[in-house]
């Protein structure tokens, strides 16, 4: 019988090669290409034995049986680098089927041009006859698959953009931390790459803390601030007989973390009689008990300054 030869360009569409009733055809992958074998004429095959040889820069990654064959046992065995005996049997009473569904598949894997041959070919009937088939050659010139781009934005600006193929892993970038800031991608971000350009965004959301003011241990206000905000203490109630000598450190925007604010009171002794006293030629301190002053304080507290009450900061 005669011979065949067939070139076969592995890319987007199948194409095909035959020799009389063996059929192969060659579809593109995301890793090389697969090679499905089939049989066109009708038949009673219950088994068959053929080598496989590989030439060029490809290699086989896996071969099986069609999983309509379950029936069948299928062995790969290694005679040579490079050459690789196939063999299928049933018991006797299972048939492979012709021209519906593929015999065998096998995976390549690699890139550039390669030779697939199969030869010995040798079908066995369920009668026990054999059947020899002439050798089948297909040339392939199989180009790379194809890339897709993969773009991470972060608020709206690029932050990574790659290359990947189908079937590629995703890998998703460690984006800083930003302080006072929570950061998370708005899109679900599959595990592998599809076959089309894929754009995954993610934003920054600023963070709210407690800002709590305390008067004599009670709570007197709270509230949640965003993170940045400029934070305004509140008016302090009045208390008779004490002057409110004012809250503790107060940020001038609120920090990463909740703050607390303490307010204090003290006494107001000597004020009424301080206000009486106004020195015009000069400036001059008292404290709230009414005690005239050496010299500008320099501590913290409540002090009059003629005749005008003040709360003296460091």
């Amino acid at each position: 019988m005669k011979r065949l030869t067939s070139i076969l360009l592995c890319l987007c569409l199948s194409a095909l090669a035959w020799a009389d009733n063996i059929e192969i055809t060659a579809t593109q992958t995301s890793l090389g290409c697969t090679l499905d074998v089939g049989l066109l004429a009708e038949h009673d095959y219950t088994g068959f034995q053929m080598d496989l040889t590989i030439d060029g820069a490809y290699s086989l990654s896996s071969s099986a049986l069609d999983p309509a064959y379950d029936s069948f046992s299928f062995i790969t065995q290694q005679l040579s680098s490079g050459n690789i005996r196939l063999l299928a049997y049933s018991d006797g009473t299972s048939h492979f089927a012709s021209g519906t569904s593929p015999l065998l598949s096998l995976n390549l894997s690699g890139e550039g041009e390669a030779v697939f041959k199969l030869k010995n070919i040798r079908f066995t009937k369920s009668d026990g006859a054999e059947v020899i088939m002439p050798n089948v050659t297909a040339n392939f010139t199989i180009l790379p698959p194809p890339t897709f781009t993969l773009t991470f934005l972060v608020d709206g600006e690029i932050f990574s953009s790659s290359q990947l193929s189908e079937g590629d892993p995703v890998e998703v970038p460690n984006v800083p931390e930003r302080e006072g800031y929570t950061f998370s991608w708005q899109s679900e971000i599959p595990a592998t790459m599809p076959a089309e350009d894929l754009e995954i965004s993610g934003t920054y959301s600023v963070n709210s803390y407690n800002l709590t003011f305390l008067i004599d241990g009670e709570v007197f206000s709270s509230s949640l601030v965003p993170y940045g905000s400029e934070i305004t203490p509140p008016d302090a109630p009045e208390k008779p007989g004490l002057t409110f000598t004012g809250w503790d450190y107060v940020p001038a925007t609120m920090p990463a973390h909740d703050v607390e604010v303490t307010g204090s009171y003290s006494i107001a002794e000597g004020v009424d009689s301080i206000k009486s006293q106004n020195a015009n030629a000069g400036i001059h301190w008292y404290s709230a008990s009414g005690l005239r002053l050496p010299a500008s304080p320099t501590q913290r507290g409540i002090y009059i300054k003629n005749s005008k009450k003040v709360l003296k900061l460091k």
